[in-house]
């Protein structure tokens, strides 16, 4: 980027609020070099114009290569397990099959029966039988509840303001029934013997692998992108000091600032590191890059 981006005087000028005429406006590749490089002219520079399209375009582009690494390292782990999973489920099972009514399985004979794989507990119940896994033994947070006429998955979540829970869990479900009949449908298999869970489960993702890498990259730019809205309706509600040029300016900078921390979340997350998740990363690292370009900022102005 332009060294007038690192004058004091024009950094100071920009500050309260009077670009000076002339100045060059910043282009993409000055963001995305300034922006781990020069991180405190750079976002000064971006509030100059408060031109927020070639940031969240580089934020676009950020999110894409984040989510593909983080997708493309956790879709091994994903993939290994789950064969694995179903080649257990295959093997308990014997046979499973779609009938017109519900679903058949050679085994168990007799229910209710309730089995274990990888921290996941398998129920076969009635259908008259209400679905309470809490009650159950073990110390499972997560699960498969079958019967003749549908198939959930469950979960267990601490119970959180607006739930209260005796145990201090909440059950959330899913029903994959539907989606189990589409996929019947679709393949032509409505009878699938046990031996056949393992290759049957890679193949299908192994095909569904470009959606899990999309669905991954706008997962992270969504969950971005409301923290990016949070901290800009704040800043602006707030009046700071050093909030001047309007809205789309500290959105252009807030935008910005979140393309380093993304990078540095992507990067934390696709190591598999344990303790912290993305999105935890992600805000850290925020907090600390605005504080230090801003701190760098004044440093500069101060200098002359």
């Amino acid at each position: 980027m332009g060294n007038e981006w690192r004058n004091p005087q024009v950094l100071r000028a920009i500050l309260v609020g009077r670009r000076p005429a002339g100045v060059a406006e910043i282009t993409l590749r000055d963001l995305a070099v300034g922006v781990f490089l020069f991180p405190g002219p750079v976002l000064v520079a971006t509030r100059a114009f408060g031109n927020w399209r070639r940031p969240v375009l580089l934020l676009l582009l950020a999110g894409v290569v984040c989510g593909l690494t983080t997708g493309l390292a956790s879709y091994p782990r994903l993939l290994r397990d789950s064969v694995e999973w179903a080649e257990w489920f295959g093997g308990v099972v014997g046979e499973f099959r779609i009938t017109e009514t519900g679903f058949g399985w050679a085994r168990p004979e007799k229910v209710p029966l309730t089995t274990r794989c990888k921290r996941w507990r398998v129920d076969f119940a009635e259908d008259t039988t209400p679905m309470t896994p809490e009650d159950g033994q073990g110390r499972e947070r997560r699960g498969v509840w079958i019967t003749p006429s549908r198939v959930c998955l469950w979960w267990l979540v601490p119970a959180g303001l607006f739930t209260q829970s005796e145990s201090g869990l909440v059950v959330k479900t899913q029903d994959i029934t539907r989606s189990l009949r589409a996929l019947a449908q679709g393949t032509g298999q409505v009878r699938l013997a046990g031996d056949r869970f393992a290759d049957t489960t890679r193949q299908a993702l192994l095909l569904a692998a470009p959606v899990y890498l999309l669905f991954n990259c706008l997962w992270l730019m969504l969950l971005v992108a409301l923290y990016i809205w949070l901290f800009t309706l704040m800043a602006v509600v707030l009046r700071r000091g050093e909030v001047t040029g309007g809205f789309g300016a500290v959105f252009a900078v807030n935008v910005l600032c979140a393309v380093p921390s993304m990078c540095v979340a992507g990067v934390y997350a696709a190591l598999r590191l344990p303790a912290l998740d993305f999105h935890t990363v992600f805000i850290l690292a925020f907090f600390l890059y605005i504080t230090m370009a801003f701190s760098s900022v004044r440093r500069m102005v101060s200098e002359r």
